[in-house]
């Protein structure tokens, strides 16, 4: 029926060629005569002019330039040139000639009976013959109908429905086959991924051997980086409370009241806590300026002397918040402590006081420099 069906629609495009040819050839079969008449008529002034010819203007000029003619192709010589712009010349000259020659090619094409009788031919044969093979296919059938009849009454709707199924089982074979083409493809790739994650997989393997050595050596070093942690907390922690223990020890020492203040502690930022020696208050903020001076010395000696680095001690101003009464108490502790380290002191004329000059003339000093202020410039005094 499918195949049926095709030829009846190939005869249906057939016939609408047919009758496309028919319109276009009506205005040709209507015009013949009077185009034949033309013809007729340019064909007599041919013969009595030669400005009538079937070159177009623009042919004759074009085989004029190329040395070539236009309708069949032969060479020109220098004779045939002249000849033709001889005819060109006239052409030119005779406007009802060069309007005629350019509509001949077209009358004459309308005249065409042979190519008019093979067009016809050509599509009326190939309508008869798809016709045929229609009648054909339709004698085929009625064949097969009477032949399904001898099987029963629903042996059309029975073969009917087996063509249905057969058509669906093809079309799902098809399907398969396109399915099977592409889990070809996809088990092609798969089976490239797993050749590259067992190429992984030995490489992940070695890997993993590697950094277990790897990891025995980060746990070793973070041990041991603990360990260290550990060792040098203990060490700041030690170096703290042993600065804290001299700097009380220091303190005990160059302090003139001996009954007064008691213990020192220092805390992990290095801030210095003074307590009461009896009633373990706090009582940095109540300690004068000498005092708490005196604690800061004391604080830098013992710094100094835990930490091995014996630097010399400059000071500025010493006694400059010292009130009078205990400069001469400072000036004593300094004295001391020059004995066992290098004391550079800085003090203006008004520190330099009596008590003071009195207890730092001592043979302990190694120098002493003056230096005075004039037209704001300092001058060493000689």
């Amino acid at each position: 029926m499918k195949l049926l069906e095709s030829y009846e629609e190939a005869l249906k495009i057939l016939v609408s060629e047919r009758d496309k040819f028919i319109r276009e050839s009506v205005i040709n079969i209507l015009l013949y005569e009077n185009n034949k008449t033309v013809i007729d008529y340019i064909n007599n002034r041919q013969e009595e002019d030669d400005s009538f010819t079937d070159l177009r203007e623009s042919d004759i000029e074009e085989s004029i330039v190329e040395c070539e003619c236009k309708l069949c192709k032969g060479p020109l010589d220098k004779n045939k040139v002249q000849m033709l712009k001889y005819l060109l010349d006239k052409i030119k000259g005779n406007t009802s000639a060069r309007k005629i020659t350019e509509i001949i090619p077209y009358i004459k094409k309308s005249l065409e009976i042979g190519l008019f009788l093979h067009c016809k031919d050509n599509i009326l044969g190939k309508i008869d013959k798809k016709s045929v093979e229609i009648d054909a296919l339709g004698e085929e059938i009625d064949a097969l109908n009477v032949k399904l009849k001898e099987y029963g009454a629903n042996a059309v709707e029975n073969v009917a429905e087996l063509l249905k199924k057969r058509d669906d089982f093809q079309k799902l074979l098809e399907k398969k086959k396109i399915d099977q083409v592409k889990f070809s493809c996809q088990m092609e790739d798969v089976k490239n991924e797993v050749a590259r994650l067992k190429v992984e997989y030995e490489k992940a393997l070695k890997t993993a051997a590697e950094q277990e050595i790897t990891k025995q050596y980060w746990e070793f070093a973070v041990k041991s980086l603990n360990v260290l942690d550990k060792v040098i907390e203990d060490l700041a922690e030690s170096g703290r409370n042993l600065i804290a223990s001299r700097t009380e020890a220091l303190f005990g020492e160059l302090i003139w009241k001996k009954d007064t203040y008691g213990r020192v502690e220092l805390s992990e930022d290095y801030s210095l806590k003074l307590y009461h020696k009896y009633n373990n208050k706090s009582c940095l903020d109540s300690c004068s300026a000498s005092e708490t001076e005196l604690l800061a010395l004391a604080f830098t000696l013992a710094v100094h002397e835990v930490s091995g680095y014996n630097s010399f001690l400059l000071i500025d101003t010493p006694v400059g918040r010292v009130s009078d009464a205990n400069r001469k108490n400072f000036a004593e502790v300094l004295l001391k402590i020059s004995t066992e380290k290098q004391i550079i002191l800085e003090v203006t004329p008004s520190e330099y006081s009596a008590e003071i000059k009195d207890v730092l003339s001592q043979p302990q000093l190694s120098s002493y420099t003056r230096l005075y202020l004039k037209n704001n410039c300092v001058f060493k005094e000689n």
